[in-house]
């Protein structure tokens, strides 16, 4: 399988270069080296922290950006992301203006956590480095991530969505609640196709697939679960597993186990369709869950933007770029 639930190094170390930007207290010959790209109040921000946040959004598509036409819409998008860390220090500002306070124990948990998303200490050591983070300035960005989280919750906390608006958002926006063609099915995931057509054999003959999941597969992911995925659209299945897959998938009557082994990058998968679920529109009740999730994001939304505005018109601040 390509998904993976433990991060790689490469998406933690993203994972801290999104929580260690914004402004900071820099030594007076990093200052002198570095430009200034915005003032919030009294607080500064330096063209690297931009440039980290920058890359860090951007990854692998910042190649993309090439030409005249390219480096317009590069200094568009550098703009916008200034805006966000503009926004991230006046939330900062807010919550410390508000009272909100962080603990000690708050930010040695979250340096645990994230300690947690890495192989080895080195790792994380050298994560540090590439975001040009000393382990002494650590405490004061987590602290400082967790104030802005705090502020937040505290914007969003008497932000509610009752059955009545529920239904009419629901009416409104149907289209978000249609459901694409799914599939549900089981696999057996083995190392080579020796094995994988030994697993079929057997299946014919009378082992279960459940217990074939327990015998054989090395999907550690699924094999506690019979080997099952949950309803999974053809897109996904794609991503997932490939092309072949797909074609396979949807071909196959509900309970038949396929009689070829699938390759993919990941090994060789013997497979069992369980259902196929057509395309619908989902009722209110059935989308009940996404349709409050939706709601509560757009109220969020609506509340935030009047607030930043709000504390923007109040607050003294510079851009440079």
């Amino acid at each position: 399988m390509k998904a993976k639930r433990i991060l790689t190094f490469g998406a933690a170390l993203l994972a801290l270069l999104l929580i260690f930007t914004g402004c900071s207290k820099k030594p007076e010959a990093q200052k002198l080296q570095d430009k200034v790209v915005a003032e919030v109040n009294n607080a500064k921000i330096y063209n690297s922290e931009l440039e980290a946040q920058l890359n860090s959004v951007l990854g692998s598509h910042a190649s993309q950006f090439q030409g005249e036409e390219g480096q317009k819409m590069l200094a568009q998008f550098r703009k916008q992301v200034l805006e966000q860390l503009i926004e991230f220090e006046l939330i900062v500002q807010q919550s410390e203006k508000e009272g909100i306070k962080v603990t000690d124990d708050e930010v040695n948990k979250r340096i645990d956590e994230i300690k947690k998303q890495f192989q080895s200490e080195a790792d994380f050591k050298s994560a540090l480095s590439q975001a040009g983070i000393t382990e002494s300035e650590l405490p004061g960005k987590i602290k400082k991530q967790i104030l802005a989280e705090k502020m937040i919750q505290k914007l969003f906390k008497d932000i509610k969505a009752d059955e009545k608006e529920m239904k009419e958002f629901y009416d409104k926006n149907k289209a978000n609640f249609f459901t694409s063609e799914t599939a549900e099915f089981a696999h057996v995931m083995v190392r080579d196709e020796k094995t994988a057509e030994k697993v079929i054999e057997e299946i014919k003959k009378g082992l279960k697939f459940e217990e074939a999941v327990t015998k054989y597969s090395v999907d550690q992911m699924t094999k506690n679960n019979k080997g099952t995925f949950g309803a999974l659209t053809k897109d996904v299945i794609e991503q997932m597993f490939g092309p072949d897959f797909v074609k396979v998938i949807f071909s196959m009557k509900e309970g038949e186990v396929y009689s070829k082994p699938l390759p993919t990058s990941s090994g060789y998968h013997v497979i069992k369709l369980i259902k196929i679920k057509p395309a619908h529109q989902r009722s209110f009740e059935e989308a009940k869950t996404d349709v409050k999730n939706q709601l509560l994001q757009k109220k969020q939304q609506e509340v935030y933007t009047k607030w930043i505005e709000d504390i923007k018109k109040k607050a003294k601040i510079k851009r440079y770029i």
